[in-house]
């Protein structure tokens, strides 16, 4: 069951049913899903998990790029255009994948932490 719920999580779906349509824009959620009902809009920084996996995921692809970069260019390691790609990963990957780590949170959220019933995931 969890599996599900992860899997229907990373690809930006209702955790609970797998409903595509939750999400009004880019970045905001629905209040509900639309097909199960369930409260995508929970209380005021419940989301702060969902950045914090978004931050660290960011930062953990912008050291394994400086560790590739430098493994593979030593001695002469392209400084500037390190710091250019870091820069510019650590800026651009969070918002891109930001709407992804909501639903990623709230499937990991109802997984391990709510303990919803498996008869409830479709």
């Amino acid at each position: 069951m969890e599996t599900r719920l992860l899997f229907r999580g990373l690809t930006r779906r209702c955790p609970r049913c797998g409903e595509w349509r939750i999400f009004r824009g880019y970045f905001a959620l629905k209040e509900s899903c639309p097909r199960c009902g369930l409260d995508l809009v929970r209380e005021e920084g419940y989301y702060v998990g969902a950045m914090t996996v978004n931050i660290v995921v960011a930062e953990i692809l912008t050291v394994l790029l400086i560790a590739i970069v430098t493994i593979w260019t030593w001695p002469d390691l392209p400084v500037y255009e390190l710091i250019a790609a870091g820069v510019g990963l650590n800026i651009l990957f969070p918002i891109v994948f930001y709407p992804l780590t909501k639903t990623l949170w709230l499937a990991i959220d109802l997984a391990f932490f709510n303990r919803i019933d498996p008869d409830e995931v479709r």
